[in-house]
């Protein structure tokens, strides 16, 4: 236990590490304040024009009472009937956008969701008793997924029973708050305006820390942490400075020596991942609000694979089903894959770190091998298939794939059985070391 506290003293002592840890605190602070500052002003300009339109209304309802009146007095029965279903669904959407202002006003996020589930009702992008799905058409004739209308509404349901506040999302208030989903294709001018409809701005600092994981934080913050506190034995290997000989003058196993390094740069390096995350959380605390563990996250559940031929595997809107998680469920899923794939990624850049003693070359190897092996397609007994965490308890990864093994189970399996092989390697090349 000496020795491991020890070696802890030696690596946060280093002005380095602290330059760093405030450099990388500070970048999330700005990324978040970004992210905020962006959400209210989309939800500002949302409710400037909603209040143009409440406050238009009664001279807009006046001209459609005149135009009913001219068309009853031609009898014209086509564009009465038009007019008049014109006049309920203008009534509805006045009626909508005055709760609306309320709640919004008030903050009131349970009665804001609600509202925005009856105004999503109406405009009918639900299954229909004839099967058919209503979905909103984009630029060029394109319409969104029917899969993503369901998503949407059933999201709308969920929030609609919290508390929760939802992202900031441009013109939530006049068109759906449609959620991202991988059943979209769209192309041209509808590509561009579906890429704005769909972004959504996060303005607690929960939601944020989803946002991060969905970015692809966490493999970014394990290198910068793997480059921190992992270089504890290359750096004492080299012609200028030889600490180990400390140790070899000592009565200290050599097992002990290494395990005492490699757990003390390796829970350094979880402690500085950890850290980092909860930074926004904190400051949310000064500049907005913590948020809410009940947000709902989507999981997809795919399709099955064709038993035919894999060229015949296809995605299909309107059958593939899915259900939602809450945000304290997905938290309690991302901790687990990233307790195991930091052990993975530190491991893999402890041994390269013996090897090549030379800390830019170790970030670069390791970058380049576990990046690549995320972007290769993903298979079950891959373990940098698992490294965007986000897509494989999402269930993306299995959906795009049509292989239900992606999962978190067999990730944490395949991750653990890799790892203990890299512990082992590191350990054979510090024995491999000649002072």
């Amino acid at each position: 236990m000496k020795l491991f506290l020890f070696e802890c003293k030696k690596l946060w002592k280093k002005r380095t590490t602290w330059f760093t840890i405030v450099i990388s605190a500070v970048a999330v602070i700005g990324l978040y304040i970004s992210s905020y500052s962006m959400g209210e002003q989309i939800r500002r300009e949302n409710i400037q024009e909603t209040k143009g339109w409440v406050e238009d209304y009664p001279k807009h309802a006046e001209e459609k009472e005149v135009e009913m009146k001219e068309a009853e007095k031609a009898d014209n029965q086509q564009l009465l009937i038009s007019l008049l279903g014109n006049k309920e669904r203008d009534e509805r959407r006045y009626k909508h956008y005055q709760q609306l202002l309320q709640s919004y006003g008030e903050k009131d996020w349970q009665e804001f969701n609600k509202v925005m589930l009856e105004k999503s009702s109406s405009k009918e992008i639900v299954e229909q008793p004839d099967g058919i799905v209503h979905v909103v058409a984009l630029e060029g004739g394109q319409e969104i997924s029917p899969f993503t209308a369901r998503s949407t509404l059933e999201e709308l349901k969920w929030l609609a029973k919290t508390e929760v506040e939802p992202f900031a999302q441009i013109k939530t208030m006049h068109d759906e708050p449609f959620l991202s989903t991988i059943y979209d294709d769209f192309t041209g001018t509808a590509l561009e305006q579906w890429e704005e409809l769909k972004k959504r701005y996060a303005t607690t600092g929960l939601s944020f820390v989803y946002q991060l994981v969905q970015f692809g934080a966490i493999p970014i913050l394990i290198l910068i942490g793997c480059f921190l506190f992992g270089n504890n034995i290359s750096s004492e290997i080299g012609k200028k400075k030889r600490g180990l000989l400390f140790y070899y003058v000592l009565p200290v196993r050599r097992i002990n020596v290494f395990l005492a390094k490699y757990i003390s740069g390796l829970l350094s390096t979880m402690l500085f991942v950890v850290g980092i995350l909860v930074v926004p959380i904190g400051v949310s605390m000064f500049i907005g609000e913590i948020g809410s563990l009940q947000y709902p996250i989507l999981v997809y559940e795919g399709s099955a694979p064709s038993t035919v031929d894999p060229m015949f595997n296809s995605l299909k809107p309107l059958e593939d089903g899915f259900h939602f998680i809450s945000l304290k469920e997905y938290i309690g899923q991302v901790l687990l894959l990233a307790i195991v794939l930091t052990v993975m990624v530190y491991s893999l850049y402890y041994a390269f770190a013996i090897l090549f003693k030379m800390s830019p070359v170790t970030v670069l190897m390791t970058a380049i091998i576990t990046f690549s092996g995320m972007k290769m397609a993903p298979l079950p007994y891959n373990p940098f298939s698992y490294v965007d965490m986000n897509k494989v308890i999402n269930g993306e990864a299995a959906a795009l794939a049509f292989n239900p093994a992606i999962s978190i189970q067999n990730g944490v399996i395949f991750i653990t059985v890799f790892t203990s092989i890299l512990i082992v390697l590191g350990y054979a090349l510090f024995r491999r070391i000649k002072i």
